[in-house]
């Protein structure tokens, strides 16, 4: 570490401010969380009697004074810590350089909306980009990162440089690393160039331009066999198939050129990291890059009131994250153990981690419980359980390559970064005159084409590589319940809510149900991935005859219950849990009351039919006596009439003391409540139904009958899908989607 640096940083007591002004944001975030709870307290007819103040109003009011001292407090630590680290910057410029990065981390931590929102990254992005350049303006002198690259290019001058290297970058008492020449970085570089990995790229260059050559000269051949009859006759002959399959192997070999010469080029422009600033500033600039290139998408989440939201997903910035992880990196591999001094995330000694690292402890688990919007709600997985279900996760996304394929991205952020800089140049060596010859093109407007073309290329990959992420997510997502209920779920209400059926005004003899089997099939996926999760099976039936065969088979146990508390059980652990819950109620003199009364029943019934058989043509003429055998029939048919109504309201204490039971474990009420939910949905139709209208008046009047189809069921579908959810976000939380899962990852490397 500089000796520079530390003096600085103790001379200005920056560990104690940087602490200082945490320690008044969290604290003046703290008021405006209550604030603005005791603030959604208040109805409006408070707020109109100016004459009196509520209790909560006086709350508000002495909230508002304490937040307003608060803030003025932050402002004073925050111009404090300003001049403090100017000062510190001044007398070691590293500081300066540690200060802001670790600025732009904990912001982007603090805000959700960085990534997510493209106007809160604008600000960001500006100011890594004037970070990078900050840097490259203290230890650099004339450097033109473009010119660089280009001389590595050429093979001979690459080896003239490396040739007079020298020895390595010299450190500097003040800045850390003495200032280098564009030359000297240059020599750095191709020493860094010296060695197989680059050789094997050019030789796999080299390749693929003589293939892509020797498939040019392949379709030259094939276009000259098509005769000109051939050309202007109707479909398409042989030779013309022909052409089409040499032009469509040209096409693949060109693409695989592409990315020969994109990986060449990413080999040299990671070799300026040779002289560590510039690998700062590198760094530097691929995340900015990263935020102005990609755009996030949406995504559905779920809501605390059981509602599907549509929210921007979280995929751009958990790349964006990512980058930070590196540029942290960079800084600390210039820099050795600054950034811990600087930081107030982490004790000092800290090194950046990597993002497959274990991370540190978390005071929220990760990932199955994010947000659940009732913070007292009990987790149904104890503490360990958690733990390792996140280790599990942690270790199936190492395996799946996810940290290979982000370090991919970053590398491609890089090369849009490299072609937007080396535009700039270009751009600004463009005379007026060159714009004004649109009919030909000065070398300098070519090389600007082929660059924009190059960053087209590099953020087209990036796309696709982001894409390839989010697959990868999305396979581990499925082998893990916790996460695979939530997803489903997602999809459920997605479907439900285009739900559909024919709306023109002609409508057909047999009304569809647009997308009913597509909510079906994932409410199907989710029970059963909710079942897998939590050793649920089977209806609340099932249920009911397991626990009954089990009371009627065992005594009670010896011992105490089991254990109330977070725990995830097998399906005959819910078994036994919920039958010695029933023990001690009136469920098994209940159940064998149903059993005598479905007997009566079924015994009334068949009397009944019995005597019905016997009843005559004559005695059902004769309207004004009963036969014997009518007054039999009618007499059974009432007493099985009255066992049906007893089994009723015994069906129903029996049920409601089986849900009683089942508070006992969350997940079964949950797992057979969504079975129900998925009744309500089955039962969705559509009605064919009519009206008519009437125009004119006496004899051009005309009636016309319009047929339309209407949904039935689905506004009380969503109803009971939408309360089963908010049940479930009260007693389970809600799990990221793939995209957070992915920045929580991520972002682990960053807390």
């Amino acid at each position: 570490m500089l000796a520079s640096a530390v003096a600085a940083i103790e001379r200005h007591a920056l560990p104690a401010r940087l602490a200082a002004e945490r320690q008044h944001r969290e604290a003046c975030h703290a008021l405006e969380r209550r604030l603005a709870e005791v603030e959604q307290r208040i109805p409006w007819w408070e707020r109109v009697a100016f004459f009196h103040d509520a209790p909560d109003e006086l709350t508000a009011r002495t909230l508002g004074t304490e937040l307003a001292a608060a803030r003025a407090r932050l402002e004073r630590a925050s111009a404090e810590l300003a001049t403090a680290v100017a000062a510190a910057g001044a007398e070691s410029p590293p500081v300066e350089l540690g200060y802001r990065i670790d600025r732009v981390i904990r912001e982007t931590l603090a805000d959700g909306r960085v990534g997510r929102l493209a106007p809160a990254g604008k600000p960001v992005a500006l100011e890594l980009e004037a970070l990078a350049e900050r840097t490259l303006e203290l230890f650099t002198a004339g450097f033109d990162a473009s010119a660089t690259v280009a001389a590595l290019v050429d093979p001979a001058a690459r080896r003239a440089l490396a040739a007079r290297a020298g020895r390595a970058p010299s450190r500097d008492a003040r800045l850390g690393w003495a200032p280098a020449t564009g030359e000297q970085i240059a020599a750095w570089a191709a020493r860094a160039l010296d060695g197989p990995a680059l050789g094997t790229a050019l030789a796999i260059l080299a390749r693929e331009r003589s293939e892509c050559d020797a498939a040019a000269r392949a379709l030259a051949a094939a276009r000259s066999r098509v005769t000109a009859w051939e050309a202007l006759a109707p479909g398409k002959s042989a030779a013309e198939l022909a052409v089409d399959e040499v032009a469509g192997h040209l096409a693949r070999e060109q693409a695989e050129a592409v990315s020969a010469a994109a990986s060449v080029a990413m080999q040299i422009e990671g070799s300026l990291a040779a002289y560590p600033p510039v690998g700062v500033a590198e760094q530097a600039l691929a995340a900015a890059a990263i935020l102005r290139c990609l755009r996030p998408k949406q995504e559905d989440a779920l809501s605390p009131e059981g509602e599907r939201l549509v929210t921007a997903a979280a995929d751009v910035r958990a790349i964006f994250l990512a980058a930070l992880v590196e540029l942290e990196r960079a800084f600390g591999v210039a820099f050795p153990g600054l950034m811990a001094r600087l930081s107030p995330r982490a004790a000092p000694g800290r090194a950046a981690p990597r993002g497959d690292e274990a991370p540190p402890a978390r005071a929220e688990p990760l990932p199955y419980r994010v947000a659940s919007g009732a913070p007292d709600a009990p987790s149904t997985l104890p503490a360990s359980a958690r733990e390792d279900a996140e280790r599990a996760l942690r270790d199936d996304l190492t395996r799946a390559g996810l940290r290979p394929r982000l370090e991919q991205l970053l590398a491609h952020g890089l090369m849009v970064a490299a072609a937007r800089r080396a535009t700039r140049g270009v751009a600004g060596r463009i005379r007026f005159a060159d714009r004004l010859a649109f009919w030909s093109s000065s070398p300098d407007e070519a090389a600007a084409h082929e660059l924009g073309a190059r960053e087209r290329w590099h953020r087209a990959v990036l796309d696709a590589e982001r894409h390839a992420v989010l697959n990868t997510l999305a396979s581990i997502t499925w082998q893990h319940p916790e996460l695979a209920y939530q997803r489903s779920l997602r999809a459920a209400h997605a479907w439900l809510e285009a739900v559909s059926t024919y709306n023109g005004s002609r409508a057909p003899s047999v009304c569809p149900v647009h997308h009913r089997i597509e909510v079906l099939q994932a409410l199907d996926a989710t029970i059963a991935e909710l079942g897998r999760c939590f050793g649920l099976q089977g209806h609340l039936g099932d249920l009911a005859s397991a626990v009954k065969a089990h009371l009627r088979a065992t005594a009670p146990p010896a011992g105490a219950p089991p254990p109330p508390g977070p725990r995830r059980l097998a399906w005959d652990q819910v078994v036994l849990l919920v039958a010695e819950a029933l023990r001690a109620t009136d469920f098994v003199a209940l159940d064998h009351a149903l059993c005598v009364a479905h007997e009566v029943r079924a015994e009334a019934t068949a009397v009944a039919a019995e005597a019905a058989a016997t009843v005559t043509f004559w005695d059902k003429v004769n309207v004004f006596t009963k036969s014997p055998a009518e007054e039999r029939r009618d007499a059974k048919r009432a007493e099985a009439a009255t066992e049906v109504g007893r089994i009723a309201a015994l069906a129903g204490q029996a049920t409601a003391l089986l849900v009683a039971a089942m508070r006992a474990y969350p997940p079964a009420g949950l797992y057979y409540g969504l079975i129900e939910a998925r009744a309500a949905v089955a039962s969705i139709r559509a009605e064919r139904r009519t009206h008519t209208t009437t125009t004119g008046t006496g004899s051009s009047r005309t009636t016309t009958t319009h047929y339309t189809c209407v949904l039935v069921g689905k506004e009380a579908a969503l109803r009971r899908l939408r309360g089963w959810t908010r049940d479930m976000v009260r007693a389970l939380g809600v799990t990221p989607t793939d995209t957070e899962l992915c920045e929580r990852w991520v972002a682990t490397a960053l807390a």
